[in-house]
């Protein structure tokens, strides 16, 4: 599988394959992050994960007003 992202303005700016990206789950309110380094995808958190939490990813941009993203 592919992984798509996309700017602020909604154009592609990378599609890489990275298959274990797809096993991690989507929430509203994440607790990490994907980051490129180069061509290397790297999953960052973006609070304190506890032992057996699961991470999470938000699959759409947050930084997004809700209105939008409800639209998505």
């Amino acid at each position: 599988r592919r992984v798509l992202f996309r700017s602020f303005e909604n154009t592609e700016i990378a599609i890489g394959l990275y298959p274990i990206a797809y096993l991690i789950n989507h929430r509203c309110m994440p607790n990490a992050t994907f980051v490129f380094d180069g061509v290397t995808l790297q999953l960052r958190s973006t609070s304190d994960i506890h032992r057996n939490e699961e991470i999470n990813i938000s699959y759409i941009d947050i930084a997004k007003p809700t209105f939008i993203r409800n639209k998505i």
